[in-house]
C-alpha cells in the first residue's frame, strides 16, 4: 500500500473463527499500537517503509498477518525571489524542487503553472504543488516591494478637450506610487463641479449632466504617495472645444 506523508489509513481485522485477542503493531505510524479489532486510523507523518503486523488468537491458537505501507514524501521545494522596487512589477520567483516524484506540478493562486513567476508586484503568492505519486504540498512566498530610490511624483495636466473624439475627453490625475488622492474642480463662481478619490474616475467635463464651455476650472488635489510623502496641490484647469 502506499499513501503520502500525512495521509491515514484506515485498518479493521477481518478474521473470522472467534477471535478473542487483537495485537496490532503500526510501525512509523501513529498510534503506534492496538489491541482491538478495528477500525484503527493510523496517520503517517514521515516518509519511508512500515511494516503492519497483525497477531489474533482464541482457545484454540493463534495467527499472524503483515503488510508493507509505502509513505511518500511531500514534494519539496525551494524558492529564489526578487523583491519589488517602487511598484515597478520587477518581482520574481523560481521554484525549484529538492524532494518529490517528477513530474511535479505547480498551481499558483494567480492562475500561473509555471514553476517561474515574474513581473510580480509586491505581495503573497501561494502555490499547491503535486508530484507524480500524487502528494501534495502548500506553499506561501512573500514578494515585498522594498522602496529604495523611488522617484514617486503627481502630475495634473491643464488642459483637456472634452469633445467626444475620443482623444483627452477625460481629465485625469496621473502620476507614480500614488496610494491615496482626493480631487475636487471648482467653476469660477466657486461652484464644486467635480470630485473624486479614485485615480481610475476622472472628470467628463460635465456639471449636473450638462457639458460645460471652454472656460478655466480650479483644481485642488491632496494625495499620499506609496513613501507616505503627502502632496497637496492646486492650480488652473483649461476645457478648450
Amino acid at each position: 500500500m502506499s499513501i503520502c506523508a500525512g495521509q491515514t489509513i484506515t485498518f479493521v481485522d477481518n478474521s473470522t473463527g472467534g477471535i478473542t485477542n487483537w495485537n496490532w503493531t503500526f510501525n512509523g505510524g501513529t498510534p503506534g499500537s492496538a489491541n482491538t479489532q478495528g477500525s484503527h486510523v493510523v496517520t503517517y507523518f514521515t516518509a519511508g517503509t512500515f511494516n503492519v503486523t497483525l497477531q489474533v488468537s482464541n482457545s484454540n491458537g493463534a495467527d499472524d498477518t503483515s503488510m508493507t505501507v509505502t509513505v511518500n514524501p511531500k514534494p519539496q521545494v525551494t524558492f529564489l525571489t526578487t523583491d519589488d522596487n517602487c511598484k515597478e512589477s520587477s518581482g520574481n520567483i523560481t521554484g525549484i524542487v529538492t524532494l518529490g516524484s517528477y513530474p511535479v506540478t505547480f498551481n499558483w493562486n494567480n492562475g500561473s503553472t509555471d514553476s517561474t513567476l515574474s513581473n510580480l508586484t509586491s505581495g503573497t503568492y501561494s502555490v499547491l504543488i503535486t508530484d507524480n505519486n500524487g502528494c501534495m504540498n502548500t506553499e506561501q512566498v512573500i514578494i515585498n516591494d522594498l522602496q529604495e530610490g523611488c522617484d514617486y511624483f503627481v502630475y495634473v495636466p491643464n488642459v483637456f478637450t472634452p469633445n467626444g473624439d475620443g482623444n483627452n475627453d477625460i481629465f485625469y490625475v496621473r502620476g507614480k506610487g500614488i496610494r491615496s488622492m482626493n480631487l475636487e474642480i471648482f467653476n469660477r463662481w466657486g461652484n464644486k463641479v467635480f470630485e473624486s478619490s479614485n485615480i481610475e474616475v476622472g472628470w467628463d467635463g460635465k456639471f449636473g449632466g450638462a457639458e460645460q464651455n471652454s472656460a478655466v476650472f480650479v483644481y485642488v488635489i491632496s494625495a499620499v504617495l506609496e513613501n507616505g510623502k503627502k502632496v497637496e496641490e492646486s492650480g488652473n484647469i483649461s476645457i478648450i472645444k
